[in-house]
């Protein structure tokens, strides 16, 4: 069995934080099922992380958050790399 990363625990929370926020009138299974469609047990982390992005069609630099910190409200859990906010900061 392969060690999942405790870091995408505060990175899934913080973008579903940011999701509910914006859409307060949705339950939090409506949140989740309305991205996924039809949410299964194994379905993984990542999986569903990107399905939340692509269906709120959360912002590009919000979700990119969650690779590091960020100065908007969007999820993040590790430090960015500096090459990678200069790249950021550039576009």
């Amino acid at each position: 069995m392969r060690s999942r990363d405790p870091a995408r625990i505060d990175a899934m929370l913080r973008l579903i934080a940011f999701i509910w926020k914006k859409q307060p009138d949705l339950r939090l299974g409506q949140l989740l099922t309305n991205a996924e469609g039809d949410l299964r047990y194994s379905t993984e982390d990542d999986k569903l992380y990107a399905r939340l992005v692509t269906y709120y069609q959360v912002p590009a630099l919000v979700a990119l958050a969650a690779e590091g910190d960020s100065d908007d409200d969007g999820p993040r859990s590790k430090p960015r790399s500096k090459a990678r906010r200069r790249r950021l900061r550039r576009s």
